[in-house]
């Protein structure tokens, strides 16, 4: 992804151009839940499903809902929510009570037709600035090691995250918490 440019909502307009493809990443729009959904169900269970009800919770929640979008088609998503936002997921606040300045990566997942093109890089790359303007200096997130989802935790690994600590949750899952620290200024 070295030299991509991505456009995002919040800036001047500008795209990655990544051979084969451009990918343009905007807000997720309510046109957008339906592709959302679909990609959330494919990716079951290395994400916890969406129901409609908790992907309406989730716009209330999120300080970031993402769409990467290639042919105009969604292709991927990412929600993430800053560390004072109303989110009862225990991993949420397993950081919240021990990390500082965080932005927390609820879900992230990638359309399986498109998968292995830098879509995921992407959208974390975007984050990433995100991140740092609004003074957050730590990405955060949990990927799932029962059930196992090792191609996420390889993704993860070669976007810079390291684990923190494993957590077994209520629900029966047992998790890796990942972080990664971003640059900061002097």
């Amino acid at each position: 992804m070295r030299g991509a440019k991505i456009r995002s909502t919040d800036r001047a307009p500008h795209y990655c151009s990544v051979m084969p493809i451009s990918i343009f990443i905007c807000q997720a729009k309510r046109e957008h839940f339906q592709d959302i959904r679909a990609i959330n169900a494919e990716s079951t269970p290395g994400v916890s499903g969406l129901t409609s009800a908790a992907l309406d919770h989730v716009v209330e929640t999120a300080c970031v809902m993402w769409v990467a979008l290639v042919n105009e088609r969604v292709a991927g998503y990412l929600i993430g929510c800053a560390p004072y936002a109303i989110y009862e997921g225990e991993e949420f606040r397993w950081f919240r009570s021990r990390v500082k300045d965080f932005l927390y990566v609820d879900q992230i997942a990638v359309r399986a037709s498109h998968r292995s093109q830098g879509i995921g890089a992407a959208l974390y790359q975007e984050l990433e600035q995100f991140a740092e303007r609004s003074e957050l200096w730590t990405l955060v997130c949990e990927v799932n090691l029962d059930p196992p989802n090792p191609g996420s935790m390889a993704f993860h690994m070669r976007q810079g995250f390291a684990e923190l600590e494993r957590l077994r949750t209520s629900d029966g899952r047992h998790v890796a918490l990942l972080h990664k620290r971003l640059q900061t200024v002097a």
